[in-house]
């Protein structure tokens, strides 16, 4: 997902930043109601 494609969903720059390095780093991915909401509206 690139920054304008989170802009439009509503994610911050920073809140995807975050997001990307826990999926690099191989962490937990814990997503809010809000932020999970938004993600499955726009696919």
């Amino acid at each position: 997902m690139t920054t304008k494609d989170a802009r439009r969903i509503g994610l911050s720059k920073r809140h995807l930043f975050r997001l990307k390095k826990k999926i690099k780093d191989g962490k937990n991915i814990v997503l809010e109601r809000k932020t999970l909401n938004r993600l499955t509206k726009t696919l």
